[in-house]
């Protein structure tokens, strides 16, 4: 079974869960406009906490060229199946901005837990999460689509 969008659900992302993922990659253009974005929001906006806590993943991350980074990867813009490990749900996400999340078109935004969770991440890391259903364990299946792959060097 396949489902777009989050529906009511609120995740909320583990602190232990993060110490058991692989690092964060970023590349250097999505790293760039993340900052420009929190710089930008920095003490004028009700959602400052994501910001922070967006700001501090970044500081970790380990960046990479845009048409460098391995397409297992997601970056931002990048379409990804993710399947719950319990269920075998399929979902499917396309990880975006803020102003162009659209949680009925499965467009998580990057200041949400599941957004946050998922910039970096690539095939075969797990996210847990609670839900208001419970604690769900997602594993990052596939990335469908990453818009680096169409400047990749051959």
């Amino acid at each position: 079974m396949e489902r777009n969008g989050l529906g009511s659900t609120e995740i909320v992302m583990k602190a232990e869960t993060i110490a058991n993922l692989s690092p964060t990659h970023i590349t250097q253009g999505n790293l760039l406009k993340l900052r420009e974005m929190i710089q930008r929001a920095k003490g004028s906006c009700r959602e400052s906490e994501r910001f922070s806590e967006l700001a501090e993943k970044l500081e970790g991350a380990i960046v990479i060229q845009g048409r460098l980074v391995p397409r297992n990867i997601i970056t931002m813009g990048s379409r990804v199946r993710l399947v719950d490990l319990d269920t075998s749900e399929s979902l499917t996400f396309v990880l975006s901005y803020p102003d162009r999340a659209d949680e009925s078109m499965g467009k998580v935004s990057v200041l949400s837990t599941l957004g946050r969770a998922m910039l970096g991440r690539q095939v075969g890391d797990e996210i847990e999460w609670e839900s208001d259903e419970g604690t769900r364990k997602l594993s990052v299946a596939k990335v469908l689509h990453q818009p680096e792959s169409r400047n990749r060097i051959r």
